[in-house]
């Protein structure tokens, strides 16, 4: 039994290193959420580690958020905007994680009580995809 384990992303779904100045999606299926018996949290750190400094003090989304309503689901799919600025769409802004204006920056998900799939690696991440914005 593994009650913690991390996933790091470091490179885009085309293995490009995630660099700020771009903006980047992370979209998952509501039916297909990381599996775990406690919580999921998708922080955003910067190159050297540390939280990404924001006017809205959003560091990280997490499955507390999500279950309270704070993100905006459409089709049935749950998609994060990682990018320096706000999205304009209010829906979009609701699901904003911030990340550096340029640099390179980091997700480092976190999956306490991480069922069979995580722990196996049969669970399908997905990939962060580079959008232009």
């Amino acid at each position: 039994y593994q009650p913690h384990s991390i996933g790091f992303g470091l490179v885009d779904s085309e293995a490009r290193p995630l660099e700020g100045g771009h903006g980047y999606t992370l979209s998952f299926d509501v039916d297909d959420l990381p599996p775990v018996t406690e919580f999921w949290e998708l922080p955003v750190y910067d190159g050297y580690g540390y939280f990404v400094d924001n006017p809205i003090d959003r560091y990280s989304a997490t499955s507390y958020l999500y279950r309270a309503g704070a993100y905006h689901v459409a089709e049935g799919r749950l998609t994060f905007r990682l990018q320096g600025e706000a999205p304009a769409d209010p829906d979009e802004a609701r699901n904003w994680l911030p990340i550096p204006a340029s640099g390179p920056f980091r997700l480092a998900a976190r999956f306490y009580g991480p069922t069979s799939p995580l722990v196996d690696g049969t669970y399908a991440m997905p990939q962060l995809v580079r959008v232009e914005h």
